[in-house]
C-alpha cells in the first residue's frame, strides 16, 4: 500500500521502509487497478513496512480492504536482512478466483492511477494509540 493510500485510510503519514515476504506473489484483482497477495511457493512479493501502525489503523484498513482480503500476521525481512512479524491483507482463498494472471505493476499504479485512486477513496480520520507492524504489498 503506497504511503499516500495509507495516510488517506488512516489519516496518519507513516514512513515506511522497503520489506519482502517469501511464498506469495501479487496479481492485479481483475476490473480494478489494486493489487491482492496469495500464497505462492518460491516466490516473493516486495512491498513496504509501516512500523508502530494503531490498533485503531489496523481496523480502519480492514473496513477499507474489505471481503476480498483478510489480515495475517506474516514474516517480513526489512531491507537490512531482519525478520520482523507484520500485518498484510492477503486474498482470501474464497476470493482466488478474482485475481488475474497478470502481475500488478507499482510503478504504473503510481504513474497512472494513484491520483485518480486517492481522490476515489477520500480521506479517513484516525488517531495512533496501541501500535502494530504493518506490511503492505505496493511501494
Amino acid at each position: 500500500m503506497f504511503a499516500e493510500v495509507v495516510a488517506s485510510v488512516t489519516g496518519l503519514a507513516i514512513a515506511g521502509r522497503s520489506a519482502r515476504i517469501e511464498d506469495f506473489a501479487r496479481f492485479r484483482v481483475r476490473g480494478a487497478v489494486y493489487p491482492g497477495i496469495r500464497p505462492s511457493v518460491g516466490d516473493g512479493v516486495q512491498g513496504v513496512l509501516y512500523p508502530e501502525v494503531s490498533a485503531r489503523s489496523l481496523r480502519l484498513l480492514d473496513l477499507f480492504e474489505g471481503d476480498l482480503y483478510r489480515r495475517e500476521a506474516l514474516q517480513v525481512m526489512a531491507r537490512d536482512g531482519s525478520i520482523v512479524t507484520a500485518h498484510a491483507w492477503i486474498v482470501r482463498p474464497s476470493q482466488i478466483r478474482r485475481l488475474s494472471d497478470r502481475p500488478w505493476d507499482p510503478e504504473l499504479f503510481r504513474r497512472r492511477h494513484l491520483s485518480r485512486y486517492l481522490d476515489r477513496i477520500g480521506r479517513f480520520p484516525a488517531r495512533a494509540a496501541t501500535r502494530r507492524h504493518l506490511w503492505s504489498p505496493g511501494v
